[in-house]
């Protein structure tokens, strides 16, 4: 099976002053920045990711930050295995109420597929005008969802494949009148791994690790065209097909935050990188090539 590494990113531009609902917002950076010569983000298909372990080392996010997602009123929960979980009364002020997560097995299982949003799960459907309604409560300039893995593997075989499609549907039709995939570009799943080395032009190495569990934040993920005011007043969904393989531990989680700024540069355009070099580029050919690029020391 063709795959491709779950994406680094490794900067922050900064966290915000202000304080909406007792969280501070989080300016995630452009995606054609870098740090010590290494991507900011690495992109899949239509998406980019950043590695919060990364974050949390170069001090761009703060432990309470890399550790306290998912904190019940702030991010809607998508997938977990914790039992009676639901998205009842979440927000600021906890007046809005969305579909239950989708079940993510919690031991046993190797395999997951899974539906969100469209009805599948309890207290469904999600409305696109309710969620964005929910996002602006959080930050009233969000308009692009936020998701975050805080993903629960063995030490000793922490990598797992992830793969996805969000979409918006027209209820009446079933049509999905926008799709957004999350994948190696040819249709397969991307490797999330576990650890990684990478080694910056300063000649710096540096260690990311990922899904051990423990609340962690362990990817931030979004997609630049997902702008949910384009599609708001029509009655639309939003839904999510997921899919994970080669689980061997506790349950995982996902959610869909509003806490994280997507930097838009003041023209509603996200900016995305010019060349496309880095599509198809996984974290460890990505720390192969930054090994090549940096001498050795005398």
């Amino acid at each position: 099976m063709k795959t491709r590494a779950l994406g680094v990113s490794v900067a922050l531009s900064g966290v915000l002053a202000c304080s909406v609902a007792n969280a501070s917002l989080i300016n995630l950076p452009d995606v054609d920045e870098t740090f010590d010569g290494i991507p900011l983000a690495l992109q899949y298909n239509d998406f980019y990711s950043y590695s919060g372990s990364l974050l949390r080392q170069w001090d761009y996010i703060t432990q309470a930050q890399y550790t306290g997602q998912g904190t019940g009123t702030l991010d809607l929960i998508i997938g977990t295995g914790a039992g009676g979980a639901n998205n009842q009364g979440v927000g600021p002020d906890g007046d809005f109420n969305f579909e239950n997560p989708m079940p993510f097995p919690g031991g046993g299982t190797s395999e997951f597929t899974g539906q969100w949003g469209v009805g599948t799960q309890a207290n469904g459907p999600v409305l696109v005008d309710n969620l964005l309604a929910y996002l602006n409560a959080i930050n009233p300039s969000s308009t692009i969802p936020v998701f975050l893995f805080d993903h629960n593997q063995t030490g000793g075989q922490p990598d797992l494949f992830v793969q996805a499609e969000v979409y918006i549907q027209d209820p009446t039709t079933g049509e999905r009148v926008a799709r957004w995939f999350f994948d190696d570009g040819a249709g397969n799943p991307v490797l999330a791994p576990g650890e990684v080395e990478l080694v910056g032009d300063s000649g710096t190495e540096y260690v990311a690790n990922h899904n051990l569990g423990s609340g962690r934040l362990d990817y931030i993920v979004f997609a630049p065209t997902m702008d949910l005011s384009q599609y708001a007043g029509l009655d639309y969904l939003f839904g999510i097909d997921f899919f994970m393989d080669d689980l061997n531990n506790g349950f995982e989680e996902l959610f869909l935050s509003g806490r994280f700024v997507v930097n838009d540069n003041g023209n509603g355009q996200v900016p995305v990188p010019a060349s496309g070099w880095l599509f198809g580029l996984g974290l460890l050919a990505l720390g192969l090539v930054h090994r090549r690029r940096t001498p050795d020391p005398v």
